[in-house]
């Protein structure tokens, strides 16, 4: 599933390459893709790719702007498949990153979180990466290496999770319940590439208030449920 906003330089590509990476892997998939009113032609691009492959590509479209998270939470209840993977579609995380993913899942993992170790990234959102993991850890005791890239979930996990977060949260939110549950999760280096196309939306002040208001409110509620696994 590709939540995108304002990506017509990379949507197309993300979605063909996806189609290639999934064809070679199994007969039974789809492209989930929400256009979060994006206001160039992303949506146009993403309907013409929803005409050429009915039934493999699913597309739907906001209105008003939601942000990442809150289209992702709206595609994770619109999945029909055993396995749900969250690709950006910036191309910065590639879809044939997708079987190392898989290859976790065999070994046992439940959920896998992908780690860019190397990141692309200019210093300022390399900066506040680092003090939101260390957020993260202080707050809601997570200490997940990576907690925001690509991730790969089974359906039967996320739909026992209960997702109270708005902003960047939402992917350690799910983990950390996820372990609490007693599913394993395990992340994985991916690599992460320079964005090629487009233009980086950079950290919205709402964004950041959503993801700090989430820290304050799920934080406290996730660190009692570890305490309450120790026990």
């Amino acid at each position: 599933m590709i939540p995108a906003y304002n990506e017509e330089a990379n949507i197309h590509e993300v979605v063909k390459e996806s189609l290639e990476v999934l064809e070679s892997l199994t007969e039974h998939f789809e492209v989930l893709v929400m256009d979060d009113a994006s206001s160039d032609r992303t949506g146009e691009i993403l309907d013409e790719w929803a005409r050429k492959q009915p039934g493999k590509v699913r597309v739907f479209h906001h209105s008003v702007n939601q942000g990442t998270n809150l289209s992702l939470i709206e595609l994770f209840g619109e999945a029909r498949s055993e396995l749900v993977f969250f690709l950006p579609a910036d191309r910065q995380i590639r879809a044939d990153s997708l079987p190392a993913y898989l290859s976790a899942v065999q070994g046992g993992a439940d959920v896998v979180l992908g780690w860019r170790r190397r990141r692309a990234d200019p210093p300022h959102r390399l900066f506040f990466n680092w003090l939101y993991r260390n957020c993260l850890k202080l707050m809601a005791g997570i200490s997940f290496h990576d907690a925001a890239a690509s991730d790969l979930y089974k359906k039967k996990v996320l739909d026992q999770i209960h997702m109270e977060s708005r902003g960047r949260f939402l992917q350690a939110e799910i983990a950390a319940k996820a372990a609490h549950l007693g599913y394993r999760v395990e992340e994985i280096e991916v690599a992460h590439h320079p964005r090629t196309g487009g233009k980086q939306t950079g950290i919205k002040p709402k964004t950041l208030w959503l993801s700090l208001t989430d820290l304050w409110r799920v934080g406290p509620s996730i660190r009692r449920l570890d305490r309450a696994r120790r026990i």
